[in-house]
């Protein structure tokens, strides 16, 4: 869950966007990198309602293009996949919360 001591950490450890590849993150999510070594996070670029369709957890390996989670929006989901493999180093949101422009969603470590 992110609290407000997280917020500023991630605010402050911000770089530059990298392109994403996935069609349905070009809408749904801006992906950067940060001051982290080797670490990416994804921050909601929509307002809507996380969603989870299974369990997400810290340390959990996925591959690039694997499901991440959706955001509902206006009753239409929008899926977020993976950009490139690596493992779950933090997860800001939970399942139905309320997300706006800006929201960190997950932290991932590269590979």
């Amino acid at each position: 869950m992110l609290n407000e001591k997280n917020r500023f950490f991630i605010i402050e450890n911000l770089l530059g966007d990298i392109k994403t590849t996935s069609n349905d993150n070009k809408i749904s999510v801006l992906y950067k990198e940060t001051r982290l070594v080797g670490c990416r996070i994804f921050l909601s670029k929509i307002v809507g309602f996380v969603h989870f369709k299974y369990k997400l957890s810290k340390g959990l390996t996925l591959s690039q293009g694997d499901y991440l989670l959706y955001i509902e929006e206006l009753k239409i989901l929008n899926d977020i996949f993976m950009e490139e493999s690596g493992k779950v180093e933090a997860i800001y949101v939970e399942e139905g919360q309320f997300v706006m422009y800006g929201t960190p969603l997950v932290l991932i470590r590269v590979k």
